[in-house]
């Protein structure tokens, strides 16, 4: 009779320990699982840039259309953009001048000039309108496919704005079209929106890191609008994606203690609640000789 209690009571005890081994266990994976569903929705957040990061980021008000692109300042008076930013707008338009208005030095959207203390002396932003707007020739209006294969624009300022701490070029990329950015850890800054603000524009200066992934990774994640060799996509090292209203801002690199235009924004989720989508980067690289050949005839031209 002791030995069958003795018997009972180390089964009893197995089956605790079993069970308690199950509950744990158990318990993780529900943590995982909430974990996972958590930053694959709205769960991530933006880190917010400092006043002075990336002075070269434009941002361009479409007023026409009430909407929002990003672009990079290079050559003292001339953005690179998204072509996609203009699309169902005539460039040509003699409103253009007020349809359209570019701002550099921008950090808060809401105060005018940005200080983050009361005893600092800033700039005011500078909001220049477009002289010209050059969308690349084989940029498709008419379709879909491929769309973005050569979704990129110049804008000319009216004037050159005074550089400062909060305005200033960056270089473009030296490399080649064919270079390879996989697992390269480049940056993007914007005012898009953001995944708690809905349809809105963020009001100060967003900063994401983005890892940069395989071409096969890009392919199978962004369907038909990727383009090999054309294209590079990355994940935000965080969770985080870009988002509508970024579209034109520049992926950049730095390394050695100098910024250089990798890429600019050209498509990605569409919601901006959705973390561990990949955004899709036009590779600046593959229009270098495009973007000098039309800077050059822009710059000849004689000033009206």
């Amino acid at each position: 009779m002791n030995l069958w209690r003795t018997l009972v009571i180390i089964s009893q005890k197995n089956f605790e320990l079993k069970m308690i081994k199950f509950l744990i266990v158990f318990a993780v994976c529900q943590l995982s699982l909430a974990s996972i569903i958590k930053r694959s929705t709205e769960s991530f957040t933006l880190k917010n840039a400092t006043q002075f990061e990336s002075p070269w980021l434009a941002l361009i008000n479409i007023k026409v259309r009430n909407l929002r692109c990003g672009g990079s300042l290079v050559k003292d008076k001339f953005i690179i953009t998204a072509a996609h930013c203009f699309d169902g707008i005539n460039i040509n338009s003699p409103t253009l001048k007020k349809d359209i208005m570019v701002v550099l030095g921008e950090w808060k959207t809401d105060s005018d000039p940005d200080c983050v203390a009361a005893d600092d002396s800033c700039e005011r932003v500078a909001e220049i309108p477009p002289k010209k707007i050059v969308i690349h020739e084989q940029y498709p209006r008419d379709t879909r496919r491929n769309k973005h294969k050569h979704d990129i624009a110049i804008i000319q300022l009216a004037w050159a704005p005074r550089k400062s701490e909060l305005i200033e070029n960056i270089d473009l990329t030296d490399g080649e079209c064919d270079d390879n950015y996989e697992d390269e850890e480049l940056f993007v800054t914007g005012f898009g929106h953001t995944p708690t603000s809905g349809k809105e524009y963020a009001k100060i200066k967003k900063s994401i890191k983005m890892s940069i992934q395989t071409e096969k990774y890009c392919g199978e994640n962004l369907k038909d609008s990727f383009v090999r060799g054309f294209h590079m996509c990355g994940l935000g090292t965080e969770g985080e994606t870009t988002c509508p209203g970024d579209s034109g801002s520049g992926v950049t690199s730095y390394k050695n203690d100098i910024h250089k235009l990798e890429g600019l924004v050209a498509y990605g989720v569409a919601t901006c609640k959705a973390g561990n989508k990949p955004s899709g980067f036009v590779k600046v690289a593959c229009f270098n000789d495009w973007i000098d050949k039309n800077i050059e005839k822009l710059s000849k031209k004689k000033r009206t």
